[in-house]
């Protein structure tokens, strides 16, 4: 399943992009390790050091058993650590849940505004804020 998303994404990013699985996200109290990764800059850049939250352009979850987690607690961190946009690949309900406009530190952290794709939707690639392509979520989907 990560790897379907991880090619689709990777076909279509711009070279300033490169697409990552499993690559730890450098975050003021942790260092989570998300399915899929969109990071602004050369994969050569970050051979000493791991990406810092504003280099993540899309961070991609994939959810089945681990749905509550990532809608929750990782929602928190990543809206906390200003993650642009956070994808969660929602398996149970088929469908793709994309937040974006992340509070930042918060005594509440979370994202403002959420948007759910299902099967049968075209998703929206947005990296640094300009939509790049459209990839149909049925085909990210298993």
């Amino acid at each position: 399943m990560t790897e379907t998303i991880r090619e689709a994404i990777t076909a279509i990013i711009p070279d300033a992009f490169f697409v990552s699985s499993q690559q730890p996200v450098t975050m003021p109290d942790s260092e989570p390790e998300p399915d899929v990764l969109v990071v602004r800059g050369k994969r050569r850049d970050f051979i000493q050091r791991h990406p810092m939250p504003e280099e993540v352009a899309l961070l991609v979850e994939v959810a089945d058993g681990t749905i509550n987690q990532d809608q929750n607690w990782k929602k928190r961190i990543y809206g906390r650590a200003g993650i642009a946009s956070y994808w969660i690949v929602n398996l149970p309900e088929r469908q793709i849940e994309v937040y974006t406009q992340p509070s930042g530190p918060a005594a509440q952290p979370t994202y403002h505004h959420m948007v759910t794709y299902r099967e049968t939707d075209r998703i929206p690639i947005i990296l640094g804020g300009e939509q790049i392509a459209t990839l149909p979520v049925g085909e990210l989907l298993p």
